[in-house]
């Protein structure tokens, strides 16, 4: 399959769209901007040409949201309306102005549907994600300065054309760079499914991987009379497990509905509602392994397609529920010949018989393709939009999970006695636990229990240490001496392995001097003066849902861009970034979440500024004291259930 990549601009009298053709070898220079497509309104029969290059069986044509804008854009170039008619279209699909005039409402049939043509392959970057494309570009450290001809310029230049081409040049190759940075396994993991379930590529390009499990599943659409049930009917087992392992209170108030509660219970305070249950005896400690002491995540394996067999609440809309329990059983025999061939061989596998590699690549192929569709299933039906939209079962699945998990901590709270455990912290499909190691016969025969009412399996970790910021956030030394981290507030880096999202930049220098101060005792002035690398200085600024973001320039405020990067700078003539909002005929300034009190603008690519001249004017103390703000708090070590006091900071401080 030949990938293209494109993107349509639209101004009221003149189109354009750019398509690239992504190289053979996956290598992505700028300078491959030159060998683009440039379509324009301006070229004779510009969309039989369009046409040409763009609509073919062999071709996968990728974009990102084109779902809901460039397939639509097309549809209008390629039936031949007039430039303004595909500014009409656009004016519809951006504003919704269908009921505007009469030549708007009968236009609006080419701005619902997209573009339908049995040769017209695509690929949504968007699917499976959230955000823009500018955005994205911030996150990778690209360019993401835009064009400055406004959008509603009737009349252009030839120079206007051109900067139209410059960026729309410069989005085409920013989507390459996107897929290739982060998307490309996603896109493979979705053949995989084609392939192993028969489903053709065109369709497995164009689906989601949620639409994709209910074809897997041959689900249908179906409507339930107890689809707005709030109340849960428990299985004999579990609800009588949960008689001499959770207050009666708790469990009825659980089981009448899913509003949100909070209780105590094993030491912590418990948050229950319809996103799971979480909690944590306190903000701010620290738990380590000894000779004595131990401390061991507890993870249900497979935790939500477990139960959906087990207690038979997968959603009613799929024709096959055993197809679900099959693939589940396939993946535990797939594991018994991955794990052990790539603890053999490692990278080494040339070193592999044929033979034992053809069986071990196909196990791991298919075992991918089976776990997408066993982890999308459960949030796929609660969906109204997809077919496996069944929103009692994913109520009942949930609501039994959170019984369950908070039935586990309770359990060992109790049969360890509360001298002997703490219950760190509980989530969606786990516990972690800080336990004395002469107790761990009595936590096997807990959790065998447990284990054999839920139907689900638990693995039992080790691990050396963890620092817990919250429930939410916290850094996990392993025992093997890698470092796990969770949550926003020890975020060092825009890509979280095994996701396709990317993280805003947002002062990771910071993050990082807060994790080598915890897990080091490293001075966070030393880590943050001797960080070369620029990114970890930058914070992202988005417009978000504001009206507009803005910096001030003396007694004025400059209009910037929906998403600007920025770093702390000594110049203190360099006013803030605000979020502007307009109220009444009057616009209001609001602080920019994070950004320094004397910003400098960075928009274009990262790698294009020389950081031994950006340095001179960073000021590192806006850093340093973004740690001290930070961490300046009580912390506690319970190593051992001892509780030692300590402020991380508090050195710098004083």
């Amino acid at each position: 399959m030949n990938y293209k990549f494109f993107d349509f601009e639209v101004t009221p009298n003149w189109w354009l769209c750019v398509v690239g053709d992504y190289p053979a070898d996956g290598k992505i220079p700028e300078s491959i901007k030159d060998d683009f497509h440039v379509f324009t309104s301006d070229m004779p029969d510009a969309a039989t040409a369009l046409f040409k290059c763009m609509i073919s069986p062999e071709n996968v044509n990728f974009g990102y949201n084109i779902k809901r804008y460039d397939n639509l854009i097309l549809k209008a170039v390629l039936n031949r309306l007039t430039p303004h008619q595909v500014h009409v279209i656009n004016d519809i699909v951006i504003n919704h102005t269908e009921d505007l005039d009469a030549e708007h409402a009968r236009l609006s049939s080419f701005a619902r549907g997209g573009y339908k043509n049995k040769d017209f392959i695509y690929q949504d970057l968007l699917d499976d994600n959230t955000g823009s494309l500018k955005q994205k570009e911030s996150c990778m450290g690209l360019d993401i300065r835009e064009t400055t001809v406004p959008f509603t310029k009737e009349d252009l230049t030839d120079e206007e054309k051109e900067e139209f081409i410059f960026y729309c040049k410069h989005d085409v190759w920013s989507s390459m760079y996107y897929y290739n940075f982060v998307i490309k396994p996603f896109v493979d993991t979705k053949l995989l499914v084609g392939k192993t379930f028969n489903i053709a590529p065109a369709v497995c390009y164009k689906s989601t991987n949620a639409g994709l499990s209910g074809m897997v599943l041959e689900a249908t659409k179906t409507t339930f009379p107890d689809a707005l049930r709030s109340d849960v009917e428990l299985p004999k087992p579990i609800a009588d497990y949960l008689k001499y392992t959770l207050p009666a209170s708790l469990v009825e108030r659980l089981c009448k509905s899913g509003d949100k509660f909070d209780v105590q219970l094993y030491g912590n305070k418990v948050s229950f509602g319809n996103g799971g249950t979480h909690s944590a005896p306190e903000d701010n400690i620290v738990y380590e392994s000894n000779d004595e002491w131990v401390l061991l995540n507890l993870d249900g394996t497979s935790f939500y397609p477990s139960l959906m067999i087990a207690w038979k609440t997968l959603s009613r809309a799929v024709k096959n529920p055993e197809r679900f329990k099959e693939m589940f059983l396939a993946r535990v025999g797939f594991k018994k010949v991955i794990e052990p061939f790539e603890e053999k061989y490692g990278k080494e596998v040339w070193r592999a018989p044929k033979e034992e590699y053809e069986h071990y690549r196909y196990c791991k192929e298919t075992s991918q393709a089976y776990k997408l569709i066993l982890n999308t299933t459960y949030g796929a039906s609660g969906n109204k939009w997809l077919a496996l939209y069944d929103p009692y079962m994913t109520t009942k699945t949930c609501r039994i999970g959170q019984l369950m998990i908070a039935a586990l901590g309770n359990a060992i709270y109790t049969g360890l006695g509360k001298e002997n455990v703490a219950i760190v912290q509980t989530n969606t499909d786990g516990i972690a636990i800080y336990m004395r190691r002469a107790c761990m016969d009595t936590l096997n025969a807990i959790c065998e229990v447990w284990s054999s009412v839920s139907q689900v399996a638990l693995e039992i970790e080790e691990e050396k240490k963890i620092w817990q910021k919250n429930v939410s956030n916290y850094i996990l030394l392993k025992r093997s001496g890698r470092t796990k981290t969770k949550g926003s507030f020890f975020v060092t880096d825009t890509i979280q392995p095994g996701y396709n999202r990317l993280r805003p930049l947002d002062c990771y220098t910071v993050r990082g001097a807060i994790m080598a101060l915890l897990t080091e005792n490293r001075n966070p002035i030393d880590y943050i003066v001797k960080d070369t690398e620029l990114k970890n200085f930058v914070v992202s600024c988005d417009k978000g849902n504001y009206s507009g973001i803005a910096k001030q320039v003396g007694n004025d405020w400059m209009p910037l861009m929906k998403c600007n990067r920025v770093f702390a700078t000594t110049d203190e003539s360099a006013g803030e970034v605000r979020l502007m909002k307009n109220f009444k005929g009057e616009t209001r300034y609001y602080k920019c979440p994070g950004a320094p009190e004397h910003p400098e603008l960075i928009n274009a690519a990262l790698d294009s500024y020389d950081f031994n001249d950006i340095k001179k004017r960073i000021d590192y103390m806006w850093y340093i004291n973004e740690v001290i703000r930070l961490m300046n708090e009580p912390w506690y070590d319970l190593t051992n259930l001892n509780r030692v006091e300590f402020n991380p900071v508090e050195a710098l401080v004083s």
